[in-house]
């Protein structure tokens, strides 16, 4: 659908206001009983669908006021034009890069306001019961009333102000006020014309719109200069000389009105042809008996500036002035300069024109004067030019001896590193030849121990030929034999002093593990000696689990050193690397297991690929000792997947602590070296006294391990009977000692016995269940991040 012919609602939009241009983009096009939305306006007008509004020659004064008062949306009747090119036509200022992006202009005359009631926006609020009067904290409408519209069903019209604080104050007027036939719904229909808006155009009222605009000419301000418009100030005053009259007042013609069968009347319009207040009524006559036109040689912006001064001044009321109606003064410099320019237009009077001047003395002094100064002006700028000259030359010069210095100073350079090179290279050759010295030495020394050796093996196999079976067979007899000696004890047994023990308090042990890991310079916690002494006290198998830099070496060997068995003479505490040793030391460590103390064997990276954790858990618990041999087993393990995982059978048997990385708050400096203090050893019996169940757990501590129960048995894997009895040992042992929450015990004895098991046997689809299971308890949830040693899933 094109645009010349018909009657368009299009946006109006100031695009740069500092020049005072307007652009307008249709959006609704108008043809006969029915309204479509103007669908290519991209294509049709590039760059983006916008035409560029040019004034017509009858509004340059009033263009910008115009365009201001029109609002949002204006009306763009081209009815009377047709033709393609007759209003809209090519812009010549077109540039979608840098330029004017409109490749399109189109005149203001045909620019037209909206009748009221014709554009009415749709705002999706709820509207009041009773009120008439309320406000909301939205962007101002585009239109100067508003209809309501909410589950379906539309109220209005609403006129609106803007209130204070981005607040917009509502009032509800008479629907007969804006051409609605009902107060409840518009007679139009509601389309949404930009971005989503949607708008109600009264069908009525573009009735009213195509009669008042079918012959409407541009509508300017009209000016009363009648003596009751007056203030009584102004007309006390005397009248001013007589002044050429001033420029006169276009007329507006009244609005034809429409026939009795509603179609327009027909009116053509009638133009004033203006009159120029620069010159007297006496020239204005003449130029008009010759047929000239009194703008003839004027230039635009001489026709603007009196527009201007029309809009500005004649509007006011204020009389023109006499300097801006009669004929403007001469300016004899300007005048001599055309007589001296039509004289150097004839070639045969130059030479006159020049003599004459140079015969006048006081134009000859000034012309000297006038040279003589700007010689002097250009020998100065010559002096100048010369002393920039020679400083370019200087520093050329400079320029060119620091390029031969560098040059001298990169050959020096290379040559200092040739030599150099040439004299590592030569340090070198002499090692290589050196090397092949002692290579070649090897060599020989290796032929002959070669030699020597087999001759040592064939002299041995002739002389020992028949004996050496019976001599190993006899060394592997005295060998069982002192083992069992050893292990029978009596005289043959040299068993270790037993050392001096002693029976503290709860209170006292706690103080006393602490005080010696703070001389360490490795302070703990309450909570966290607590948690140690219960997990050495109540399982025969510790694992310790932590990244690399943890302490897990020194944290056991100052919680040794605290309970005081790691005195040398006593054996109570031995620290191996390997599986075959850490057997031997088991099966040693059972020989000096007595009931006073507690022995600990520590195997350090028990995980490793080479090390076979099960051979070390059977000489443990295979022959089931005595619960009072006091020997137990500590195990630090590494992280995956440095570390082999750990079976779910040694998890089930162990408490596992997990240590953190030691924190970037800690004092970069070395802890001071202070001498070991060695003081009686802890008894077994005050450590099985301390850390003895005491009494039932609360009930909320009962409750949520309820609850954790029933959702691992619907899973299908639920904690073991060995793990729900040591975890409330552990929770009844540590509930008077620690100093956190009830909740927060639980949460630790879960993280540390029970849930590793559950880590190393559950299947993929169970696992996915544990942060639901766990929430809110932070160290088991965290402990589900971290890499341990664990078997692969299934």
């Amino acid at each position: 659908m094109t645009l010349p012919g018909r009657l368009s609602i299009a946006c109006l939009e100031e695009d740069n206001p500092i020049k005072s241009y307007f652009r307008i983009k249709p959006l609704v096009v108008s043809e006969q009983d029915r309204i479509e939305l103007y669908q290519n306006g991209a294509s049709a007008f590039p760059t983006d669908g916008y035409i560029r509004v040019v004034p017509d020659k009858n509004e340059i004064g009033l263009f910008k006021n115009r365009m201001h008062l029109m609002g949002r949306y204006c009306m763009l009747d081209l009815r009377r034009f047709p033709g393609e090119n007759e209003k809209i036509r090519q812009n010549k200022n077109y540039d979608a890069v840098n330029g004017d992006t409109n490749a399109f202009i189109v005149y203001s005359d045909v620019i037209v306001a909206p009748v009221p009631g014709l554009l009415t926006q749709v705002l999706d609020l709820i509207p009041p019961q009773e009120e008439t009067t309320f406000s909301a904290n939205i962007p101002c409408p585009t239109t100067p009333c508003v209809a309501l519209r909410f589950d379906g069903k539309y109220s209005g019209p609403w006129k609106w102000v803007p209130g204070e604080d981005g607040f917009v104050v509502f009032t509800k007027t008479q629907a007969e006020q804006w051409g609605w036939k009902t107060e409840d719904v518009p007679a139009g229909i509601c389309i949404s014309m930009e971005e989503n808006m949607p708008m109600f155009i009264n069908l009525s009222a573009l009735e009213r719109q195509e009669i008042a605009s079918a012959y409407a000419a541009p509508i300017y301000p009209r000016v009363d200069l009648s003596s009751a418009a007056i203030p009584a100030a102004k007309a006390a005053q005397p009248l001013p000389p007589l002044q050429p009259a001033p420029a006169q007042t276009i007329p507006i013609a009244p609005m034809p009105a429409p026939k009795e069968d509603g179609s327009a009347s027909t009116m053509p319009l009638t133009t004033h042809r203006a009159i120029n207040a620069r010159i007297t009524m006496r020239e204005q006559a003449l130029l008009a008996q010759m047929g000239v036109s009194p703008r003839r040689g004027r230039s635009l912006y001489e026709i603007v500036d009196e527009k201007w001064r029309k809009s500005r001044i004649d509007q006011l009321g204020h009389p023109v002035p006499l300097e801006a109606t009669g004929s403007p003064a001469d300016d004899p410099i300007e005048n001599a300069m055309t007589a001296i320019r039509a004289v150097l237009t004839m070639p045969e009077a130059r030479s006159s024109l020049i003599e004459e001047m140079l015969r006048n003395e006081i134009l000859n002094d000034a012309l000297t004067e006038v040279f003589g100064a700007k010689r002097k002006a250009v020998l100065k700028e010559d002096e100048t030019l010369t002393d920039l000259e020679a400083e370019r030359l200087s520093l050329s010069a400079e320029v060119d001896k620091l390029k031969q210095r560098r040059e001298a100073e990169k050959a020096l350079i290379l040559e200092e590193l040739r030599v150099e090179n040439a004299r590592e290279l030569a340090g070198l050759e002499k090692k290589k030849e050196e090397l092949r010295g002692d290579i070649a030495s090897l060599r020989e020394t290796e032929a002959s121990a070669r030699t020597a050796a087999e001759t040592a093996v064939e002299a041995m196999q002739k002389t020992f030929k028949e004996s050496l079976d019976d001599k190993l067979v006899e060394h592997a007899v005295d060998s069982r034999a002192r083992s069992l000696i050893r292990g029978l004890g009596g005289e043959y047994h040299i068993t270790p002093p037993r050392p001096v023990t002693t029976n503290p308090s709860a209170c006292e042990l706690i103080s006393d593990v602490r005080a010696y890991f703070d001389r360490a310079g490795r302070p703990i916690k309450n909570d966290q000696a607590v948690n140690l002494l219960a997990c050495l006290t109540l399982g025969r198998t510790l694992l310790l689990s932590g990244p690399v830099g943890s302490g897990k070496g020194d944290t056991i060997r100052l919680l040794a050193g605290a309970i005081g068995i790691s005195m040398p003479e006593y054996q109570r505490f031995k620290v191996k690397t390997s599986v075959k040793n850490a057997v031997d030391a088991i099966a040693e460590g059972k020989l000096v297991c007595d009931d006073d103390t507690i022995s600990i064997m520590m195997l350090v990276s028990a995980n490793a690929p080479k090390q076979d954790m099960r051979e070390i858990v059977t000489s443990l618990f295979g022959a089931q000792p005595r619960r009072s041999d006091g020997l137990h087993l500590i195990l630090s393990i590494d992280d995956a997947p440095d570390g082999s995982p750990v079976t779910p059978n040694t998890y089930d048997r162990s408490y596992m602590i997990r240590l953190e990385h030691q924190g970037a708050d800690l004092p970069w400096r070395p802890a001071e070296a202070r001498p070991v203090v060695y003081g009686e050893s802890v008894s077994l019996e005050a450590l099985e006294r301390i850390f003895a169940p005491k009494n039932d757990l609360p009930m909320e501590m009962e409750m949520r391990m309820t609850a954790i129960r029933e959702r691992l048995d619907k899973l299908g894997t639920p904690f073991s009977r060995m793990s729900l009895d040591a975890l409330w040992r552990y929770c009844s042992a540590v509930l008077p000692y620690m100093q956190c929450s009830p909740m927060e015990i639980l949460d630790l004895a879960i993280s540390q016995r029970g849930l590793p098991t559950l880590l190393s046997c559950m299947p993929i689809e169970a696992l996915m269940e544990l942060p639901d299971i766990f929430k809110g308890m932070d160290k088991c949830l965290k402990l589900l991040d971290e890499p341990l040693p664990l078997p692969a899933l299934y």
